[in-house]
């Protein structure tokens, strides 16, 4: 059986951490105007209901922070270098996967794909470096 130690003191700073990434990520100084017009919204769409969005995000990069601590604990990989590796190998089988498939099945751009795995790309590095480095 595995244990499940979490750490949740680094899983709580990775998901604030992986939360600013995204909010960076989305913003206008970044990559959200051309995201909006990938998912036809406007800003005043994204606003609404934000609270919400904003608890919906933080809950599920919360278990993704979780389940990623649990992945590098029990593969013993307590260092950044073994939590960014971990991270990429999650985002890659679980998260890059399942956005493809999106990609092929439904309306997505390839433009859209690449926003969105982009950005999950940078918040699993992220997320599994901070666990990594806190193991």
């Amino acid at each position: 059986m595995l244990p499940l130690e979490i750490n949740w003191i680094a899983v709580l700073i990775a998901t604030l951490a992986a939360m600013f990434v995204g909010a960076l990520w989305y913003s206008p100084i970044l990559f959200g105007k051309p995201w909006m017009r990938e998912v036809d919204k406007k800003a005043h769409d994204i606003k609404k209901g934000a609270a919400q969005k904003l608890v919906a995000s933080f809950i599920t990069v919360l278990i993704t922070a979780v389940v990623l601590d649990i992945f590098i604990n029990a593969l013993g990989a307590t260092t950044i270098t073994g939590g960014i590796l971990v991270g990429l190998i999650a985002w890659f089988g679980f998260r890059e996967t399942r956005h493809w498939l999106a990609m092929t099945f439904e309306t997505s751009t390839m433009k859209h794909f690449l926003l969105n795995s982009g950005h999950d790309l940078v918040e699993f590095i992220v997320i599994g470096a901070i666990l990594g480095l806190m193991g």
